[in-house]
């Protein structure tokens, strides 16, 4: 595929991730007076959502020959930033679970720590624990920096996969365990079930090209990875959260509408 048309991918993708989410957020703030740990678990999902976004815009304006000749700082300044706002995202994914299916939604605390979590394992790379060679790098068609999987010890590779696990594997299979625990007799509406459910499932399917290139790159031979490879998961994981936020609004839309409908009924 030709650089160019990665680069208009991410454009109408960033795009189009900006306004939705832009939107979800005015939909919270607008809807509500008072803004409690369940709107701001939804908030912090879209903020970093937009963050991430943003971020994708910067590599795509800049010409390949420029690009190409990024000093090392810029690059792991891009791959920290984006790492981590991408390990909040998927973060966020287990707290608006929690927030729609239980009584006590998530603390400040628990997004204080989920923050300085994801903080620490996007530095990690930067840190060259594993050599020169184990950061951050241009992708072959210099549209986004990468962690550079080449020339670095399989021990680095498991070290890797470990903490993709820990931020796209926790908190999915923990938000799947809190869905399939909500009882039939639950006072949770199936408007927040559906929700929650296809959330989960949106960000699985998105994500899952990342997952698969680092289980590819920790069994085989990193030097197999094409660049269009390289190039997928961030415009799948990218997509996923444009399409969160329509998700979002319309099943937030349906709750209101029932609400109307029962304080109608009530009224006559």
């Amino acid at each position: 595929m030709d650089v160019n048309v990665i680069r208009n991918l991410y454009v109408i993708i960033g795009c189009t991730g900006i306004v939705t989410n832009m939107h979800a957020i005015y939909t919270i703030v607008a809807s509500t007076k008072k803004l409690t740990t369940r709107h701001i678990a939804y908030l912090y999902y879209f903020v970093n959502n937009i963050l991430l976004i943003q971020l994708s815009f910067i590599p795509t304006f800049i010409p390949n020959q420029a690009q190409s000749k990024w000093p090392n700082i810029m690059c792991n300044l891009y791959g920290i930033t984006s790492h981590y706002t991408g390990y909040c995202s998927l973060m966020s994914i287990f707290f608006v679970t929690v927030s729609c299916l239980k009584d006590s939604p998530p603390s400040m605390n628990h997004f204080a720590w989920a923050t300085v979590m994801a903080l620490l394992c996007s530095l990690i790379p930067t840190l060259g624990l594993c050599g020169e060679l184990f950061r951050y790098t241009g992708d072959p068609h210099h549209t986004t920096c990468l962690i550079n999987w080449r020339n670095t010890t399989d021990g680095c590779r498991v070290f890797l996969v470990i903490i993709s696990l820990m931020f796209f594997g926790l908190p999915c299979l923990s938000s799947v365990y809190e869905l399939m625990n909500v009882g039939k007799n639950s006072t949770v509406s199936s408007d927040a079930i559906k929700l929650v459910t296809s959330l989960i499932i949106l960000t699985i399917v998105s994500w899952l090209p990342f997952a698969v290139l680092s289980f590819w790159e920790l069994i085989g031979r990193a030097s197999d990875i094409t660049p269009m490879m390289e190039a997928s998961p961030p415009l799948a994981a990218k997509g996923g959260m444009a399409l969160a936020p329509l998700v979002y609004v319309w099943f937030s839309k349906s709750a209101v509408k029932k609400e109307t409908k029962q304080e109608d009924k009530k009224e006559n």
